[in-house]
């Protein structure tokens, strides 16, 4: 590991904890922006036709399914902890780092190979599923990307009972500790993508 890597690395290591809530805050000035990452969403349809087939039911979102971006072991079939609701399971987010090979499909592969990851999951909701209202509560160690895969006039995505519009094939950095909620008018893929909250990620993400 060169000087350069163990500095990223450690860079946010060392800061102290309000420090990095200032600095969690100072990235999220608005509660969701674009950041410079597209995927071409039409091909990403067509490549995990097949994948969708194997998804694991995902529990309170109206029938919604998952799979993994990103796991431990890089696999993503099964009942496996980083799926379903993860929040009654005990494991580590930020060691569910290994891109699946639906993380690597031709469509999206650049951007698997972007970042240091943490638990990153693709789900479909199909109509009326929704993501109820909640927020998410941690230290900040991790960021959090969006993208789907259905036009905006589909999605509804409310953060703070504010609707926010987003484009399809479109990443955007969010900030989940807002209270936020979805629903789906018709069927959509959504990317819940994590990444490690470190100076390389931070520095990636040309914010």
């Amino acid at each position: 590991m060169t000087y350069l890597q163990i500095s990223l690395k450690c860079g946010m290591r060392a800061m102290s904890l309000s420090n990095r809530i200032e600095k969690y805050k100072s990235l999220h000035t608005n509660a969701i922006m674009p950041v410079d990452i597209t995927f071409d969403y039409k091909k990403f349809i067509e490549e995990y036709s097949t994948y969708e087939k194997q998804e694991t039911l995902y529990e309170g979102t109206g029938n919604g399914s998952s799979n993994c971006l990103t796991s431990m072991d890089g696999e993503y079939l099964g009942n496996k902890p980083e799926l379903g609701h993860p929040h009654k399971k005990k494991y580590n987010f930020l060691k569910s780092n290994k891109p699946t090979e639906i993380f690597k499909l031709s469509s999206i592969n650049h951007v698997s190979e972007m970042f240091d990851y943490g638990r990153s999951v693709i789900t479909t909701l199909r109509p009326n599923g929704y993501f109820p209202k909640h927020r998410d509560v941690y230290v900040p160690n991790m960021l959090k990307l969006l993208a789907i895969t259905s036009e905006s006039k589909d999605y509804i995505l409310r953060m703070e009972n504010k609707r926010i519009l987003i484009e399809p094939g479109q990443f955007y950095l969010i900030d989940s500790t807002i209270v936020h909620e979805v629903f789906a008018l018709e069927k959509v893929h959504q990317f819940i993508v994590v990444i490690r909250f470190n100076d390389k990620n931070i520095n990636l993400l040309h914010l």
